[in-house]
């Protein structure tokens, strides 16, 4: 059977591939067209079409325009299979990236309707097992090289990084500023959470919602909130965390906001 010519500009309007792409395509063996040694033409026909349809399957499943070309010209069957399985873990991880970055959505959501809602007021929750690691202490970074190293580390994990003022239950004054990391996540993340990383178990919590538009000193609020919880008959039992870098801009005015989660029996 003659199969019909195509130019290689009515076979770029057939397709939808521009000329740029078909040449690039030419370049790497995906589809060789006939060429009119008289005319120096290019010659397609519905055979390049199928080369076109497969190369396309390949390239909206992730792989690259020359990885595809190894696939559909240099590749055997169990080679295909191994790279396709590569493909699937590596769309797999990127799935629970998406999945994970949607639940970080959420909570910074759950946490802004406090402030609209609760504003300098209280309530009782649990705060969620974290790591987090101590980064700024008695106003000057800590220049530790492995310190530093995990913290470079963390902060490309964003936007999973919470911002925290860590205040210890028997010495308030010993205080330090930290990220942190739900577990769950660092664990799915695969993070190295091993010293100089701190773990923080699940905890009940006193959770005080700060809003004000001055910076009221933190070890000050907390003398605060302890005194108000001293009054509704809760009892500290254990350090303190305050979370941050949740202020909000309201026509360039800034306003403060912070959750203060103390641990309670």
């Amino acid at each position: 059977m003659n199969k019909k010519k195509y130019k290689i500009s009515d076979f770029s309007k057939l397709t939808g591939m521009s000329l740029k792409t078909l040449k690039h395509y030419e370049k790497l063996k995906i589809l060789i067209p006939e060429v009119d040694n008289d005319n120096n033409y290019r010659y397609y026909n519905y055979y390049h079409c199928g080369r076109m349809l497969r190369s396309k399957c390949f390239t909206n499943l992730g792989f690259t325009v020359k990885e595809t070309s190894h696939l559909i010209n240099d590749k055997g069957i169990d080679e295909i299979i191994s790279d396709l399985e590569k493909q699937e873990a590596d769309i797999g991880k990127e799935i629970e990236l998406i999945s994970l970055r949607q639940e970080r959505i959420k909570e910074i959501k759950q946490r802004y309707e406090l402030f609209r809602e609760r504003p300098n007021t209280w309530l009782i929750g649990r705060r969620k097992a974290c790591y987090l690691i101590r980064h700024v202490q008695d106003g000057a970074f800590v220049e530790d090289e492995k310190t530093w190293t995990r913290i470079n580390d963390m902060i490309n994990y964003q936007p999973h990084i919470i911002e925290i003022f860590y205040y210890p239950k028997n010495s308030v004054q010993d205080n330090f500023i930290a990220m942190g990391i739900d577990a769950k996540t660092a664990e799915k993340l695969d993070i190295d959470t091993s010293n100089p990383m701190i773990f923080m178990k699940e905890e009940k919590c006193f959770i005080y919602v700060y809003s004000s538009k001055t910076a009221d000193c933190n070890l000050e609020l907390i003398n605060k909130i302890l005194k108000i919880m001293e009054n509704e008959g809760y009892k500290i039992s254990g350090d303190i965390v305050v979370e941050g870098g949740l202020d909000q801009y309201p026509n360039g005015e800034r306003i403060f906001q912070k959750l203060f989660w103390i641990p309670i029996e």
